[in-house]
């Protein structure tokens, strides 16, 4: 049924002009580019996910003690553990808990500084 809309005629007349019925589930096109594009992206996203999905979990060793430090970050990591209670060496590796006390510092003087 289509959709109705009235003007005012400047000679007082009323004129119906009337709108052409968009049909709902129109589907969009897209091109065969886009299409194929979605397609190759999709594989390898699924195939990605039952890759992940093989391998289970990945889990780090826990370095237990870092080894190498330099006196400067030996104090900042003691402040920091002093301050927010955190060991994260006894969770990840030596590199990834050294980032994460880098990290961690860098939030603690972001506060302070405000």
């Amino acid at each position: 049924m289509p959709i109705t809309a009235a003007e005012q005629n400047p000679s007082g007349q009323d004129q119906v002009r009337s709108l052409p019925e968009i049909p709902s589930g129109t589907p969009q096109l897209y091109s065969l580019g886009q299409t194929l594009r979605s397609h190759y992206h999709a594989f390898w996203y699924h195939l990605g996910e039952r890759f992940a999905w093989s391998r289970g979990i990945y889990r780090e060793r826990p370095t237990g003690r870092l080894q190498g430090l330099t006196g400067i970050q030996q104090e900042r990591i003691a402040s920091v553990t002093r301050q927010f209670g955190v060991r994260f060496e006894l969770r990840a590796g030596e590199d990834t808990a050294l980032k994460q006390y880098d990290y961690l510092d860098i939030l603690r003087q972001a506060w302070s500084a405000l």
